[in-house]
């Protein structure tokens, strides 16, 4: 019997046995999907963070030139109100964050101001042209503050930066300046009434002159008449002409020279003096005035004998102008019985220094203060003594020509001491 073998069947595989080499590829594509884009992710989180500390460093840097800007700065929201406020801002305010923060920024601006003020806000809100302008802060109670204020709308579009810069310096400046163009109008001004007033006496020192000489000219003449004399009282007459007239010209003379000097136009001609000489010709002219007023007079050379260090750089007939004004001036206003002792002493090796020492009544520190104004004769206008009051300004003015100066030392009750001081000629070398 044969038997019947059967046939092998094979089961069927799986579906997924079949699609497995598809799935694997399909893995590994996501990994690399996955893989790519976590690189992308990182790359994208490396640009981040250097993005941000690049908002970070540019947001400190801003912050540092926000608070530490020499101009003031404020941001203000919408309704001009103080949201923030730098250093500069708030010592421009003299007052402190806690107080400011929170306020409309236009309370504190002068009342004057705050209607530019607001204006201007509401010109860069509004996005509208506009112009710094000009304010003054409030005081608190200390000086003023000038200010420039500009503002800028900010990105966001809901608050603006305030900038506030101090002008008081500019304004100083201004002031000063203008300060200064004043005083120099001014200056020139006087200079031209000096000039004019120099020009008028000139000419009037001149035309007063002329007939003055002509005046005491036949006044002598008639004193001197031998075939018509005068009688007691019209000599007596005559002689009080002849004082007059005498210190009339003095006075224009006095005149004449002040003018001269004012105006530049006064020279000396500085060449070596000898002041043994000078002084000899001072007091032979005032010699006649000692026994009028009772006053006795000595000449002491201190610190040397009389010799040829005694010459000096100066005008000659300038300076036996100084020397007579000073002596006459220790003559008259002395005291009866009085004294006046005339100092020569040589300090320094360049330098000369003559001392008229009077024994009068002296000077207060107010006199002395006056001393040298024109025609101020300290309170003597109504004394018997003869004077112009420019005599010593004089004397002043010309010894400054001649590169010297006039000392004054004086004491009430005590008398008065006025020292010139001249330099000494260079010796010439053969």
């Amino acid at each position: 019997m044969s038997s019947a073998i059967p046939s092998t069947q094979h089961a069927k595989a799986p579906f997924f046995v079949h699609d497995l080499p598809d799935s694997v590829s399909e893995s590994h594509r996501l990994l690399h999907e996955l893989r790519v884009h976590q690189i992308e992710l990182e790359m994208q989180n490396d640009a981040l963070r250097q993005a941000h500390e690049l908002i970070e460093t540019s947001l400190a840097h801003y912050t540092n030139l926000y608070n530490f800007s020499p101009a003031g700065c404020f941001t203000l929201g919408p309704q001009g109100l103080i949201l923030q406020a730098n250093l500069a801002g708030l010592s421009l305010l003299r007052r402190s964050e806690a107080v400011v923060l929170g306020c409309p920024f236009a309370t504190f601006v002068h009342t004057a101001d705050q209607a530019p003020v607001w204006g201007l806000l509401k010109q860069v809100f509004a996005s509208q042209p506009h112009q710094p302008l000009e304010a003054m802060l409030l005081d608190e109670g200390l000086a003023p503050c000038h200010v420039q204020i500009d503002a800028r709308l900010q990105p966001d579009g809901q608050t603006c930066l305030v900038t506030v810069v101090d002008t008081c310096d500019r304004v100083m400046l201004s002031v000063e300046r203008q300060h200064v163009a004043d005083l120099s109008a001014a200056y020139q001004v006087a200079e031209a009434a000096t000039l004019a007033k120099s020009a008028f006496l000139s000419s009037m020192s001149h035309e007063l002159r002329t007939p003055l000489n002509a005046i005491l000219g036949f006044s002598q003449l008639l004193q001197m008449d031998r075939l018509h004399p005068l009688d007691p009282h019209q000599a007596s007459r005559l002689q009080a002409v002849q004082v007059a007239g005498q210190h009339l010209l003095r006075l224009v003379e006095d005149v004449l020279d002040l003018s001269l000097i004012e105006s530049g136009g006064l020279r000396v001609d500085c060449t070596p003096v000898d002041v043994d000489q000078v002084l000899d010709d001072a007091i032979k002219l005032v010699t006649p005035m000692l026994p009028v007023h009772n006053v006795s007079l000595v000449v002491a050379w201190l610190g040397g004998a009389e010799g040829a260090r005694h010459m000096v750089h100066a005008d000659k007939t300038r300076l036996t102008q100084v020397f007579v004004n000073l002596l006459s001036n220790a003559i008259k206003y002395n005291v009866k019985g009085g004294s006046v002792r005339v100092e020569v002493t040589q300090q320094e090796p360049d330098m000369m220094r003559v001392g008229v020492v009077d024994s009068g009544p002296g000077m207060t520190p107010e006199q002395q203060s006056q001393l040298f104004q024109p025609f101020n004769r300290l309170g003597r206008e109504h004394s018997e003594v003869p004077g112009t009051g420019i005599g010593l300004l004089i004397t002043q003015r010309l010894l400054h020509l001649m590169g010297g100066r006039l000392l004054v030392e004086s004491t009430p009750g005590q008398g008065s001491r006025f020292e010139v001081q001249v330099a000494l000629a260079k010796p010439v070398l053969n």
